[in-house]
């Protein structure tokens, strides 16, 4: 999980700086530093994660639908998929 998290957090500020999705920089660089500092530090406390991982997954999951489409203002893109 530590390699797959790390790997995805740089990728997705590097996709962002490219202009290659629509998010604001500085909310996504927060939010993955936030989540890289609970994978690498709080974790490592918690020995049994179990429970931690979906339930992290899960709220992650929500929090970047909330964010991707934040971003684009409910707008529809030029075939009128709703992104």
């Amino acid at each position: 999980l530590l390699v797959v998290q790390t790997s995805c957090a740089v990728l997705e500020v590097a996709h962002v700086l490219l202009g290659v999705v629509p998010a604001n920089v500085p909310t996504t660089v927060l939010q993955n530093y936030a989540r890289l500092i609970v994978v690498w530090f709080v974790l490592d406390v918690i020995h049994d994660t179990t429970w931690a991982e979906p339930v992290m997954l899960t709220a992650w999951g929500i929090a970047e639908v909330g964010r991707c489409y934040g971003s684009s203002g409910g707008q529809s893109d030029k075939q009128g998929i709703h992104v």
